[in-house]
């Protein structure tokens, strides 16, 4: 019996924990999934303050951003570098440095409007990962300094190999690749391509007279997709009865061992 109560104490923080994040987790999308049902899609033009729905093509921008890694010029760009450690059997990827430029805009056939990323829900692979041994980063690279600078600019491209890959998926290992080995992601939005964006349309404080979408204080809700309504719908509706149904399991055997350790 004794042994069965240390076994229920050591499980009991585990199940607890996996319990609230389901819970949690759970609502996100079931908020998700209610906003995008029920908000019609707005034009652009007659755009009210508030939360929106729009569709819409990313606009060419008057002086283009050039991606950090491959020089590709975009409407907008985000890059993270993560490196790979080792423990035992398993691996994982730690972020070391991650950015992107701040906004970009969106058109449809009555205007355009812009887009603040900041803390933006972005749904996407990457567009491009490149493999970077650790002696090449660290001796030859050393992006570091490279990437403060871009972080203000936008415009400067980094002299590396091209090593373009973009259909693994962020925990597939590469052949070859080491603990310590780093990788470079960049997602790019160029001109032209359709976009789903929910969030909050507002004033812009820093271009007066201009509206701007962006993450509201009332309307935490912000995300964008390159996917259309239709499967982002169906997405959160699919992981909300996942995580609701997680939650459940986990309860029930959070339960059967809290009874167990008190009923001892």
């Amino acid at each position: 019996m004794m042994a069965m109560s240390e076994a229920a104490i050591r499980v009991i923080p585990y199940f607890s924990a996996i319990f609230i994040a389901s819970m949690v987790g759970g609502f996100i999308c079931l908020r998700n999934y209610l906003i995008m049902r029920d908000i019609p899609t707005s034009k652009i033009r007659g755009i009210a303050m508030g939360l929106v729905e729009l569709k819409g093509k990313v606009a060419r921008m008057a002086k283009p951003i050039t991606a950090p890694f491959s020089g590709l010029k975009c409407s907008h760009c985000m890059y993270s570098i993560k490196q790979c450690f080792f423990m035992g059997k398993t691996h994982y990827w730690k972020t070391l440095n991650e950015g992107k430029n701040p906004f970009f805009y969106l058109r449809d056939d009555t205007g355009k409007v812009k887009i603040d990323t900041d803390g933006v829900e972005f749904n996407r692979l990457p567009s491009r990962i490149y493999r970077v041994p650790k002696k090449m980063h660290e001796e030859k690279l050393k992006p570091e300094k490279f990437l403060d600078e871009w972080n203000q600019h936008y415009s400067r491209a980094l002299k590396m190999p091209k090593l373009p890959i973009s259909i693994l998926q962020e925990d597939t290992l590469f052949p070859g690749e080491k603990h310590g080995d780093y990788r470079y992601y960049e997602y790019t939005l160029e001109p032209g391509d359709e976009l789903y964006v929910l969030g909050t349309a507002s004033m812009d404080k820093k271009s007066p007279g201009e509206t701007v979408i962006k993450k509201g204080k009332n309307h935490s809700a912000f995300m964008m997709s390159k996917e259309p309504e239709e499967s982002l719908t169906q997405g959160s509706r699919t992981m909300m009865i996942f995580l609701f149904f997680l939650a459940i399991a986990s309860g029930m055997i959070l339960a059967a061992q809290l009874f167990m350790l008190f009923s001892g």
